[in-house]
């Protein structure tokens, strides 16, 4: 992510921690945009992995993608995640996630049965009561844009978790070629 994306994260959470609802936030260096969740995969399979990242980006070109808006999962009444979505890019996000998505189920890993959403987890809920000042803060976000990022690569991650937050080991990235799909 740019320099001015992460800061502006940084300053949305910082406010919205100013509500002291029961959030496990995500650290602003460990936002991202999942294309794809894996779960535990085998040393032996990581390869497969890497050759699906290969094809899903074949033919792409960097596009760029704009934060903005805010919003819960999977809604108001059961909140589980404060995310901020994506006001430009999310249509080239959600093609490239689906090329990943099938090439990863050509070789053997579980399709997703949810539909892709693109978003930037914030925080989880960790409790339903004290979450109404978060939450009305969270709803005065809903409009803002919070900066742009060039999607240049995409990047096979494991991750950890740990009581402090979850551990990214980075495993292998994929550039996206320039190329026109």
């Amino acid at each position: 992510m740019s320099d001015p994306l992460h800061e502006a994260l940084d300053a949305l959470q910082a406010d919205l921690r100013a509500a002291s609802g029961p959030i496990s936030w995500v650290k602003p260096g460990n936002i991202h945009l999942t294309l794809k969740f894996l779960g535990e995969v085998s040393p032996t399979r990581e390869g497969a992995v890497r050759e699906a990242m290969a094809e899903a980006v074949a033919g792409l070109s960097p596009f760029t993608l704009r934060a903005g808006g805010s919003g819960v999962f999977p809604g108001e009444r059961n909140p589980r995640v404060l995310w901020v979505g994506l006001r430009a890019g999310g249509p080239e996000a959600a093609a490239l996630a689906a090329r990943l998505e099938a090439a990863c189920g050509a070789r053997g890993f579980p399709r997703e049965n949810r539909p892709f959403r693109s978003h930037l987890t914030l925080g989880r809920v960790r409790a339903r009561t004290g979450l109404e000042a978060t939450l009305r803060r969270l709803q005065a976000h809903a409009e803002k844009e919070l900066g742009d990022m060039r999607a240049e690569r995409i990047v096979l991650f494991e991750s950890r978790l740990h009581p402090a937050g979850a551990i990214y080991t980075h495993r292998h990235e994929v550039s996206l070629p320039r190329g026109v799909a």
